[in-house]
């Protein structure tokens, strides 16, 4: 396939967009389950593993959105799979980091059983980040790897 002419933002808007929903969300989860102060705090605290996920994330769908456009529709074995399990990844070590918030919320909706376990994962945190981040990186070779699969030459991220 023959790179298309001229540079196009769409792959690089999308994956800019990947990375801030992820942001969002892990704010959004911790408002939700705590207060916006706190997740100000929170993100300061953990801040360089949420932009390191969301930037994992936001280079896999631009790689994504850009390997689409130079294969015009065909199918991409594996690719959406691979972005789909790290954004997965992702999402679930930033809610572990609010596991301990939900503690106090689980025996209100009849869930007390799992009180316990939600307060306790929260000294994993690290390593569901780690995993996260080693997820998105695996994501990443994964796409790399398509590339060369398919013959796109390097330059056309963005094309």
């Amino acid at each position: 396939t023959v790179p298309k002419k001229g540079i196009h933002l769409k792959p690089y808007a999308y994956g800019l967009l990947a990375g801030f929903a992820v942001i969002a969300f892990y704010l959004g989860l911790i408002t939700l389950t705590s207060d916006w102060v706190n997740a100000r705090y929170q993100f300061s605290d953990y801040r360089w593993w949420v932009i390191a996920l969301a930037s994992g994330l936001g280079i896999q769908v631009t790689l994504f959105v850009s390997m689409r456009r130079q294969l015009k529709n065909q199918a991409l074995k594996g690719a959406g799979a691979s972005m789909a399990a790290s954004g997965g990844m992702s999402a679930t070590a930033m809610a572990i980091c609010c596991s301990h918030y939900l503690a106090t919320f689980l025996p209100i909706i009849g869930l007390p059983f799992l009180s316990a376990a939600a307060a306790g994962l929260e000294q994993y945190q690290v390593q569901f980040f780690m995993a996260g981040v080693l997820s998105n990186l695996i994501g990443i070779a994964i796409m790399l790897r398509k590339f060369r699969q398919y013959n796109i030459p390097a330059v056309a991220i963005g094309n």
